[in-house]
């Protein structure tokens, strides 16, 4: 207060003083301080779902978290059908751990089998010490990823819950779950229309990294989230390839950036086909997934 000049009893008067002004005397002063047109309110959220509702209140100008501009196109883009390469689908096993704080905190497990026209993909978790146990099982198209069918039993704290969802006539229906922060999973129920060629995100990571092909590529995947009922774009950008050391053994690997969903998060695809997720990272999160064999 020394410095500014302002006085040994400031303090103690200055409630008194901000007291004394009236409604019409704080609204005249921001009158002449704060010019309307001048003003920008800053919103961050699902574009999608907000933009009809802001419209009517201002000129709006939209960017994407890089900062690039969008339109109103932009939030609704049309599916883009994917062609799978049958020689990236080929039946395996990857084994992979997860680290909190570079700690092993759990486990993960993935199958991919052929079953006729579908490819079937079931990934077991377990994390915490069998804390968080998880089976996902999802069955899409072979040609073009399209989902068909998920099925999910998730075990929390002791409590099983289940989640299934079929994929049929453009629609998606069937039950959904999430897990909230006070350790209870809720469950909800899903019937809403899908574009054609809908992917269900829980598969996102395998479909792109199988399609992943050279450095500067983007892709674009049109994904229904099943925990959040919700159908988004997930973009993958493709970046140089660079050396990556995992349990499984030293890789060279694109590292592949991926927006779009709740946590935006890095794959690290081994540039040898068929191709793998030898390392996943997820942006601002402690935990990390890596390829064991």
């Amino acid at each position: 207060m020394k410095l500014l000049g302002l006085g040994d009893e400031y303090l103690r008067l200055y409630r008194d003083r901000l007291a004394a002004v009236s409604a019409l005397q704080a609204r005249a002063a921001a009158a002449r301080l704060y010019r309307r047109g001048a003003l920008s309110i800053v919103v961050v959220g699902d574009g999608a779902k907000l933009y009809d509702r802001l419209q009517g209140i201002a000129p709006l100008r939209m960017v994407d978290v890089d900062g690039k501009p969008l339109t109103p196109a932009d939030l609704r883009p049309p599916a883009t059908p994917v062609t799978l390469d049958p020689a990236q689908l080929g039946p395996r096993t990857d084994s992979s751990r997860v680290l909190l704080q570079g700690k092993p905190f759990g486990f993960a497990v993935a199958d991919i089998r052929h079953s006729g026209d579908s490819v079937l993909y079931a990934e077991h978790s377990n994390l915490g010490d069998g804390a968080f146990e998880q089976q996902t099982t999802v069955v899409f198209s072979a040609a073009d990823a399209s989902a068909r069918r998920l099925d999910q039993v998730m075990t929390r704290q002791g409590t099983k819950v289940e989640a299934h969802l079929i994929y049929a006539g453009g629609r998606v229906k069937g039950n959904g779950m999430v897990p909230q922060p006070d350790g209870t999973v809720q469950q909800f129920p899903v019937d809403t229309a899908v574009p054609p060629g809908i992917v269900d995100e829980n598969v996102a990571p395998f479909v792109g990294s199988s399609l992943v092909a050279a450095p500067g590529q983007t892709l674009k995947l049109t994904v229904f989230t099943p925990s959040e009922g919700a159908i988004k774009v997930l973009t993958f950008n493709v970046g140089q390839p660079e050396s990556v050391v995992v349990p499984a053994g030293t890789f060279q690997a694109y590292r592949v950036d991926v927006t779009g969903s709740k946590f935006p998060f890095v794959l690290y695809v081994s540039v040898e086909s068929p191709h793998r997720v030898v390392k996943q990272e997820f942006v601002g999160q402690p935990a990390v997934i890596e390829l064991v064999k």
